[in-house]
């Protein structure tokens, strides 16, 4: 709480300086005011997204705003007579406000680690696979663990060891 108040008071005063060396000390300070308020409300909403989440997002807003220039360019060429101020704008807006959205609903299920694995070429589900000896499943206890949900994957039971335990209950 006092690292906030800190953080409000610091860009109060910047705002204040600045708008003081321009002439309009109170507008300076209204605008630091509102970059301290804006600041902490963008730490609240961060903390509580995902961070998987937020990079979809910006990935998704990037690939938007380059969509949306790539489509830019043709129109200009073909209605080359009409001043095109807006029109850029509205593409890019439009574009890159989609894919954040896009990037917003696909990321909400990916973590940091998941993605480390996707780009070392692993893949998300290496990892996840467990391979199931004689003596767990003798044990027994392997069932109670996969209920409670404590090892999460795929089981892998190899050929060979269902076969062993075939034969260790025929004898």
């Amino acid at each position: 709480m006092i690292a906030r108040a800190v953080f409000l008071l610091v860009f109060t005063v910047g705002g204040y300086l600045i708008g003081l060396k321009e002439g309009v000390p109170y507008v300076g300070l209204g605008l630091g005011i509102g970059t301290g308020i804006i600041g902490l409300i963008l730490e609240y909403i961060f903390d509580r997204i995902n961070s998987g989440t937020i990079l979809c997002g910006l990935i998704g807003l990037s690939l938007g705003i380059l969509i949306g220039n790539l489509i830019y360019y043709p129109i200009k060429s073909l209605f080359s007579h009409i001043n095109g101020f807006y029109i850029p704008v509205v593409l890019n807006t439009l574009f890159g406000y989609s894919g954040f959205l896009l990037g917003l609903k696909k990321g909400r299920n990916l973590t940091l680690s998941d993605l480390f694995k996707t780009l070392k070429g692993g893949g998300a589900e290496d990892g996840s696979h467990k391979v199931i000896d004689t003596s767990v499943i003798i044990d027994g206890r392997i069932a109670d663990i996969c209920e409670t949900g404590f090892i999460e994957g795929t089981f892998i039971f190899p050929q060979f060891i269902l076969q062993e335990l075939q034969h260790n209950n025929n004898q």
